[in-house]
């Protein structure tokens, strides 16, 4: 799968019509000024969340380059900080894969199982940058069901409203795993996805938001669904083409809808954003485009995205 390049945009919507993205740094093929923990080809940096933890403004990046590990970034200047511990960390084709962080600065990381019915889909938590992480998610599925390639972490510990998302890539299925006490275990819910065809959904990505979540994966342009996996509508292909898959939901105003996916390929290798005119996505419309990160050599198309909120209007 496709290696990951590492930047991080600030998203501003002016007067909610278009975008202005100014880049605040760059770390990528395309500046030549890529970390020497990256490696210089393959898929071993793919993952990577934003996160407001300890007071700090970090950007913790997946690598599985040399030793796996969990890089830690300054995200208001790019530079390398520390990395995560990954004592006892074990299970799943890759034992780490991707890491998201809660409103409230957990962090938690994923391994990647091709097969939950016979290898586990484990998550971990660490409640700060130097603590030893703690598996919180030990799950088997009854289904071949592919979890990790991306998960998705909304909500707080502190009231119980923190959720990880784990779109399946070879069952049309979101695995949504809630808690009770705190986010020191989970219980899962699967939720069937409707309007998907074939058997195998490329690094498949959601995006939760109110009572909907966007949904995106190699192969298929982004979809809206409800709550219950009950298809709303797509984005056309010529707004945003089947070579995406993370996804994310920024903001809803005045009743318009504007999401980012990563978009791979050549010219690409960046982020798309699109509004949602009324929610729908049929109506969809290109807002603006991150600059390009550069060539990749490997053609997988495997990426991510990360949002950080800096407003009320954004």
């Amino acid at each position: 799968m496709k290696k990951l390049l590492t930047i991080l945009f600030l998203f501003f919507i002016a007067g909610f019509s278009f975008a202005q993205i100014s880049t605040i740094w760059q770390r990528s093929a395309a500046t030549s000024s890529l970390p020497i923990w990256f490696s210089p080809s393959g898929n071993t940096e793919r993952g990577f969340a934003y996160g407001l933890v300890g007071g700090n403004h970090r950007l913790y990046v997946v690598s599985r380059n040399v030793v796996p590990s969990v890089r830690i970034l300054n995200a208001i200047t790019g530079a390398d900080v520390d990395t995560l511990q990954t004592t006892g960390i074990t299970g799943g084709t890759f034992i780490i894969s991707d890491v998201e962080v809660s409103s409230n600065g957990v962090i938690y990381v994923c391994n990647l199982t091709t097969n939950a019915s016979t290898s586990n889909f484990k998550v971990y938590r660490y409640t700060t940058e130097t603590v030893t992480p703690v598996v919180v998610i030990d799950y088997q599925s009854t289904s071949a069901a592919r979890l990790g390639d991306k998960i998705t972490v909304t909500g707080s510990t502190a009231d119980n409203s923190v959720t990880i998302w784990a779109a399946s890539a070879t069952t049309a299925e979101l695995y949504k795993f809630t808690t009770t006490n705190s986010g020191a275990s989970f219980t899962p819910t699967i939720i069937p996805i409707s309007g998907l065809t074939g058997t195998t959904f490329g690094s498949a990505s959601v995006g939760p938001f109110s009572n909907f979540f966007y949904w995106n994966a190699g192969g298929f342009t982004p979809r809206k669904y409800n709550a219950d996996g009950t298809l709303v509508g797509m984005v056309s292909g010529s707004i945003v083409a089947t070579g995406s898959n993370a996804i994310r939901h920024i903001v809803t105003t005045s009743g318009d809808e504007y999401m980012a996916t990563f978009v791979h390929g050549t010219g690409n290798e960046n982020a798309r954003i699109v509004r949602l005119p009324g929610g729908d996505p049929t109506a969809a419309v290109f807002v603006g485009k991150t600059d390009s990160l550069g060539v990749n050599p490997n053609g997988n198309g495997t990426g991510d995205i990360a949002i950080r909120k800096i407003s009320n209007y954004v």
